[in-house]
């Protein structure tokens, strides 16, 4: 797949859509991604994003990654929502440490492209607070 999209890069001919997506990202100094947690994860859709907007050649591949990703100079902000409460999430608690739960999104994606990973802004027990809170 990763030979696949550095062909398409090469040849400029990934789909219309993908490359639309890639402009977009390759234009901004911010990328902030607002989701919810499912399954102790980004939805689907997310990850297809991930999958298919984040190409070889140009996002990573080669000696692109981390500090030398192709995203390096640009920011990401990941604001989540979760249904648990925060003392669920931690050291000895029934979910573990949430950092565990997000580690594959923040260093092994976003990190690994070469953005500067923000510091997660996390909105707990989301479907059961009061409209004031």
């Amino acid at each position: 797949y990763a030979l696949e999209q550095r062909e398409g890069v090469k040849r400029q001919s990934l789909a219309a859509d993908i490359q639309a997506e890639l402009d977009k990202l390759l234009w901004a100094d911010l990328l902030i991604l607002n989701f919810p947690i499912y399954w102790f994860s980004v939805p689907a859709i997310l990850k297809g994003w991930f999958d298919r907007v984040l190409v070889s050649g140009v996002c990573y591949g080669g000696k692109r990654f981390y500090d030398q990703g192709g995203l390096a100079g640009k920011k990401a902000l990941v604001s989540l929502t979760l249904g648990g409460r925060q003392h669920m999430f931690g050291e000895g608690a029934i979910h573990g440490p949430l950092e565990d739960m997000l580690r594959p999104i923040l260093r092994g994606t976003l990190a690994y492209v070469g953005m500067q990973v923000l510091e997660p802004f996390v909105a707990w027990h989301v479907p059961y607070i009061s409209e004031e809170a």
